[in-house]
């Protein structure tokens, strides 16, 4: 039960992170879209890597590691591009401390779901 009250408030708080961003900066369409995705592009990696590791039962892919490395280098972008060009107010700049630790989460549990190597 605990997992899952976990994973499902891991799934919210990341929308809702992104949404904050989104809704609250100013800026042109596409740097309103590059703040704010980093939240929601965590959790599309975290399923990803999952549904390819934990459903597929494909392991050790170099396609695979390619693409989950890229993604997370998108995301980390988005976060640095929100700390430069988000307009809105700066304090909620704080929520980034939530996407540093989705971004060791995803990458930690994306690793061991794509090698199969769990702890």
């Amino acid at each position: 039960m605990l997992e899952i009250s976990l994973n499902v408030f891991y799934v919210l708080f990341s929308i809702f992170v992104s949404a904050i961003f989104w809704v609250k900066d100013s800026n042109s369409t596409i740097l309103r879209l590059l703040n704010s995705i980093h939240s929601i592009l965590l959790l599309f990696i975290l399923v990803l890597s999952g549904y390819i590791g934990l459903e597929l039962h494909i392991y050790n892919n170099q396609l695979f590691y390619f693409i989950f490395v890229v993604l997370l280098l998108l995301s980390i972008f988005s976060i640095l591009t929100g700390f430069y060009s988000f307009t809105g107010p700066k304090y909620l700049l704080l929520f980034h401390s939530w996407n540093l630790f989705a971004l060791i989460l995803t990458f930690f549990i994306g690793t061991m779901s794509l090698t199969n190597d769990w702890l």
